[in-house]
Formats: C-alpha cells, sequence, structure tokens
C-alpha cells in the first residue's frame, strides 16, 4: 500500500547533493530542491528532489503558505514551479527505485525523521545523521546564510531543536501537537505584516505563526542530548553565554547560583507606601492655570492634578492636544490657532498628495502598496465592537483609514505598522475629526515610535528593564520565572507595544493614557504598571505552578478584568519604594529617569549591588541584542525574536 504524502511546508531551491549512498553516485554535485514535509505523527521527512527540468523560475527561498485556497505550484515569492504526480522515490536507506532512472521522472531522496539520529550544520553543510551517527547525505547550500535560515525555521516552526552547537534533534509529534493547542487556545490572530525587511512582505500562514510562538515562548522538549530543566544546569548557563560576553556570563552563573538569596533578601527596599486616586483634573481648576492671553502657567502642578485624578471627561479634548503637542502650554490663543490653521492646512496637503496617486502610481509603489494593502485589513477589525465603528459602510472607519494613510506620508521611513491603529482609535472617537486627531496621533508616536522599530531594539529595551525592575522589586517572583523559563517578559509585549490597549476598556484605556502622558513620576511608568499587574497576579502563577504558556494564557484573559486603579496605585507605590531605596545600582537610576551614582570601585560597593550587577547583565543578555552575538547563530536569534513575540499582539 503506497504511504500517503504529507503536507510540504518549506522548499529551498539550488541545494547540491554532497555526500550520498553509492545509488545516488552519480548525481553528487547536482543542485536540486530540499523540501520539508510534515507527515503529521509520522514526524518530518527531509527531501531532495532532482529537479533541473522542474523549477521554472527560480528562487532561493520559499516557505508554503499553507492555505488550501492558494495554487499549491504558487510559493510565497509569488514564484511558480511544475510538479509532477509520476516522482520517482528513493528513502533515506539508499535504495534507487528503477523508474528514477527514466529521464522523464525525477529523482527523489526521502530522510525520515524516524529513521534518523538527527541534523548537524558546519558552515553552508547540512548532514543528515542516522541511528548510528553516521552522515549518510550532506546537503551543500550555496547561498551564505541558506542553511541558518533553513535551520531557523525549522527550530522557529518546532519540527526540530538544538541540544549543542551545530546539531538539532527532531521535536516528537505529540510534543508539537501540544504547543499548538495551548496557543491555539489564546485565541491569537496572524500577523500579517513584518518590519524585518523593507520589502514589507506578509508573513504567510497561521500554522507557521503559531509554532513561531511555540518555539520562541514555550520549554523546548527534551531528549538524551539535554539537561535537566533546572536554571541552575549547565545547560542553560552555556545559553545563557551565548549571547553574553564571557566575563558576563560568569557574573549570570554567580548570580542564579545566588537565586536562593534573592528569595527571601529584599532588606535594600523599603515598606511600601499606600496611595489612593483623587478627583480628576474639571473644566473650572485648568481655566484657574489659564492667563488672560490663553497661556497656561504653573504646568507641573496641572500634569500633577492628572497623574493623581486624571482628566474630567468634558475637558479631555482640550488637554489632550496639550498633552500630545498639538496645543502648546505657552501660546496664547491666538497663536493656537494659528498653529491649529497651519497644521490642519499640513494634514490636507499630505492627503491630497497620497489620495491622489493614480492605478498606475501605485502599481509602481510597492511600499505604499503595502503598506495601504495592511492598513485596510487592520481598519476592518479595529475596535468593531464598539458602537463608534461598528456596522458596514461606517464612516468614522474611513476617517481612520485616512489619518493612517496620511502618516505615512508624514513619517514614511517609520510608515505604518501593526498596532497603530489600536493607538489611534481612541484618540479618533475623543476628537472626532481627522485633522485633530491626526495630530494628536502624531504626538502619541512621538513617545512610542521606539515601540516600531525595524530591529526591535526599542521593545527588548523594555523587556529587559521590566526584567530588571522585576529582579531588584521583587525577587521572589522573578526567581520564580528564572526557574520556569520565562524570564524573558515576551509575555508583557502586548502591554507595552499598544500601551494595555487590549487589557482595559475604552474609558478605562483613557484614564490609563492620560495618566502616562504626563511623564510622571518618571517617563517609564508604563513599566510599573507592567509591574503591578504581575504583582498583582503572582499568587496566582505561583500558587498554580504556572509554566510559561500557562502565564501567558493567565495574562491574556485578564483583558477587562483588571481594576485601572487599584493597579495605577500599586504601580506609583512599587515605584516610590524604588526610588527611596538605599541600594540603586546604575541601571535602575537609568529606569527611573535618575542620574547615576559617583563611579566606585568594587572594592568599596556591597555584595548587594554587585550581586544587582549580574542581574542586569543577565536582563541585558536575555534580550537578544545582536551586539552581544557573533555570526549567523546572532542573526537566527534575532530572527527568532523578531518573528516569535511579534506574533502575540492579536
Amino acid at each position: 500500500m503506497e504511504e500517503q504524502e504529507g503536507k510540504e511546508v518549506l522548499s529551498q531551491y539550488g541545494i547540491s547533493l554532497k555526500r550520498a549512498s553509492a545509488a545516488f553516485m552519480d548525481i553528487l554535485g547536482k543542485l536540486g530542491s530540499l523540501n520539508v514535509i510534515d507527515n503529521g505523527p509520522q514526524g518530518i521527512s527531509l527531501q531532495w528532489i532532482l529537479d533541473e527540468y522542474k523549477v521554472v523560475e527560480n528562487s532561493e527561498w520559499s516557505i508554503v503558505v499553507p492555505d488550501a485556497s492558494l495554487d499549491p505550484n504558487i510559493n510565497d515569492l509569488g514564484q511558480k514551479y511544475e510538479t509532477d504526480d509520476s516522482i520517482g522515490d528513493a528513502s533515506s536507506n539508499g535504495s534507487l527505485p528503477h523508474e528514477a532512472t527514466k529521464k522523464s521522472k525525477a529523482i527523489k531522496i526521502n530522510n525520515k525523521s524516524c529513521d534518523l539520529k538527527g541534523l548537524e550544520v558546519t558552515k553552508n553543510e547540512l548532514k543528515v545523521i542516522d541511528k548510528y551517527g553516521v552522515a549518510t547525505f550532506v546537503y551543500s547550500f550555496h547561498s551564505g546564510s541558506g542553511v541558518e535560515n533553513f535551520m531557523a525555521y525549522l527550530e522557529r516552526s518546532n519540527y526540530v531543536q538544538k541540544v549543542k552547537r551545530g546539531f538539532y534533534t527532531f521535536v516528537d509529534y505529540s510534543e508539537r501537537d501540544k504547543l499548538h493547542k495551548s496557543f491555539a487556545e489564546l485565541n491569537i490572530e496572524e500577523i500579517l505584516n513584518s518590519r524585518r525587511n523593507q520589502s514589507w512582505r506578509p508573513v504567510g500562514g497561521t500554522l507557521e505563526m503559531l509554532a513561531a510562538i511555540g518555539h520562541n515562548f514555550l520549554p523546548r522538549g527534551r531528549d538524551e542530548y539535554s539537561t535537566p530543566t533546572s536554571p541552575l544546569t549547565p545547560e542553560r548557563n552555556n545559553d545563557t553565554a551565548e549571547m553574553l560576553h564571557t566575563d558576563e556570563a560568569n557574573n549570570v552563573e554567580k548570580m542564579m547560583v545566588s537565586m536562593g538569596q534573592l528569595d527571601t533578601d529584599d532588606s535594600y527596599l523599603p515598606t511600601r507606601t499606600t496611595t489612593n486616586r483623587e478627583a480628576p483634573l474639571t473644566l473650572q481648576q485648568l481655566n484657574e492655570f489659564q492667563a488672560e492671553d490663553g497661556s497656561y502657567h504653573d504646568i507641573d502642578t496641572i500634569k500633577g492634578i492628572i497623574f493623581r485624578g486624571g482628566i474630567d471627561p468634558d475637558v479631555r479634548p482640550i488637554v489632550w492636544k496639550l498633552l500630545l503637542n498639538y496645543d502648546r502650554w505657552e501660546d496664547t490663543e491666538q497663536q493656537r490657532q494659528d498653529r491649529r490653521s497651519s497644521r490642519t492646512e499640513d494634514y490636507f496637503r499630505m492627503k491630497r498628495q497620497w489620495s491622489s496617486f493614480s492605478e498606475q502610481q501605485e502599481n509602481n509603489f510597492a511600499d505604499y502598496r503595502d503598506r495601504k494593502c495592511q492598513i485596510e485589513k487592520d481598519v476592518k477589525r479595529t475596535d468593531r465592537n464598539l458602537e463608534y465603528f461598528e456596522g458596514e459602510d461606517n464612516p468614522n472607519l474611513i476617517k481612520l483609514q485616512n489619518i493612517l494613510m496620511t502618516y505615512i506620508m508624514y513619517n514614511f521611513d517609520l510608515g505604518y505598522v501593526q498596532g497603530m491603529s489600536d493607538l489611534l482609535a481612541p484618540i479618533l472617537m475623543l476628537m472626532e475629526n481627522e485633522e485633530d486627531a491626526f495630530w494628536c496621533f502624531v504626538g502619541f508616536m512621538d513617545k512610542v515610535f521606539h515601540n516600531f522599530d525595524i530591529d526591535q531594539a526599542g521593545m527588548k529595551r523594555q523587556l529587559t528593564d521590566i526584567n530588571t525592575l522585576l529582579a531588584y522589586t521583587s525577587p521572589k517572583l522573578y526567581n520564580y520565572f528564572v526557574e520556569h523559563q520565562s524570564e524573558n517578559m515576551y509575555f508583557c509585549f502586548r502591554w507595552l507595544l499598544v500601551w494595555f490597549k487590549r487589557e482595559f476598556s475604552n474609558q478605562d484605556i483613557l484614564s490609563l493614557w492620560e495618566v502616562l502622558f504626563t511623564d510622571l513620576p518618571c517617563k517609564n511608568f508604563h513599566l510599573f504598571i507592567a509591574l503591578a499587574i504581575l504583582d498583582e497576579e503572582s499568587h496566582i502563577f505561583m500558587k498554580n505552578n504556572f509554566e510559561f504558556n500557562e502565564i501567558l494564557k493567565h495574562i491574556n484573559e485578564l483583558s477587562g478584568n483588571i481594576n485601572l486603579s487599584k493597579i495605577i496605585n500599586k504601580a506609583e507605590s512599587i515605584y516610590i519604594q524604588v526610588k527611596n531605596s538605599t541600594k540603586l545600582t546604575d541601571e535602575i537610576r537609568r529606569i527611573i529617569g535618575e542620574l547615576p551614582s559617583t563611579a566606585t570601585t568594587d572594592e568599596g560597593r556591597s555584595d548587594d549591588e554587585k550581586l544587582m550587577d549580574g542581574v542586569e547583565k543577565h536582563s541585558n543578555g536575555i534580550s537578544c541584542d545582536s551586539d552581544n552575538s557573533n555570526g549567523s547563530e546572532g542573526d537566527a536569534k534575532e530572527a527568532y525574536f523578531e518573528m516569535g513575540i511579534s506574533q502575540t499582539f492579536y
């Protein structure tokens, strides 16, 4: 009975056969395509096909989009290849079927994962290792990073796991299936927009997306090569060392060994004070700070009132324009009106620029066309549960799209990135007209534009800062996360990207954002909001012994169920506790906006300060910054980060 063919999930062309069994001596050195076939419970197969007559348009890299509605012969780059239902087959045992020798048939080699020990990567070669540890087949990649990209996809998709440098074993199907089911429960939608490169090519395939999350977020499966899961094991420390310089890795190891001390020793922290929310800023109060010419004075006092109690809804549109630099506090009423008129003209001028594009212009402008397509998709699914945006042919959706399209013309370097529509929607609901909403959105983006860096540097910095703060303020919870391989803080990604937009109701998010707009008590107060939520839920994590996927699931389920006033009060209490601590490291000082302390030598510093430096270096390491990585392996880690954590947005 003929074995049923699995699903092709990856195909890469221009791969030569460098080593094979005797049956294939005649085709050594020949070019072909290397495909990955997902056979479900039977594992995967690496399938090499001698296809010199098969490829219509050569492509170095192709990920097959798992969508039955697409032409199966069209790859992800829009290139087409021919197929032959009667392709000859040679299994990994090296036997060559008679029909494969016919010129009308193609030679196909199958390497089934169930018959293999693993895969080994050396330079630009991929070695297929059989159960006896022998490299029976060797495939040569002719592009500089081809084999790294190939293996990065397999690892990101949880088909393989790296057990030591250059060696990968296959992940059991049951483990992969378990990961997919865990993340399917989160209702995370497919991310169609990626800013990893300038082509703005959408990432195809929900299955690939879920697999990417599974690799980056969950503890990897284990086999005979792997070590126990304890954070103190040599394997775990070696993994960390790959991301750090050698001396930093030594500090991390010492810090990890000292984690038992961190569990109980938080004596350097003063007792948390209790804070309470106050009354919001009213129109009457605002008028008391306004001079006869319309300018405002005592701005810090106004911001202090906003931080303590928010803004009354009746005066919110006026104050948001000031907080977001659409209007300026020091301007007179006449200056304010003149500035608005000028900015209104600027808005409609930029709007005319894109709205007057001809169809031919759009066809010749790929970046613009791709961004417009992404905006159209995102607008259709932004806050459609709210009355302001519900229903078909809603004019407010057109306003939303117009503003986002105009922002492309205002800042083409940044353009549009998924998540921006979430930030704009509440502003548009508040301002109602396009021009005011646009310039307030520009002010908001000036605050958070680093969230949308191409290299994710801004997001990685913030995740590192949360890690550092958590290690300092809540060592017991931090230690728990380390032990459960969750110290990367990736579950905070969505919070930071869109400033908690998905976690609160529309009214609550307005109240939270205006607090954050004040930049009080420091510009990184949103990190303390994240700390407060983690602190509030810490007993649930630890009582239930949650692993990473369970922490992530729980955090996603908090959406709409967080007491905002309680969280703001707790965040302020944590900030005060940190600020009043007698042992602040320079890294903590930077996060809270303090100047660094006077430089001291190691001899003059306490063991606690040295220990916290180790924590901070460890925190910097887990961010996977490319500066701390070398060569193609560092590039692969960058790819994991970008393709992994960005998927948690929807």
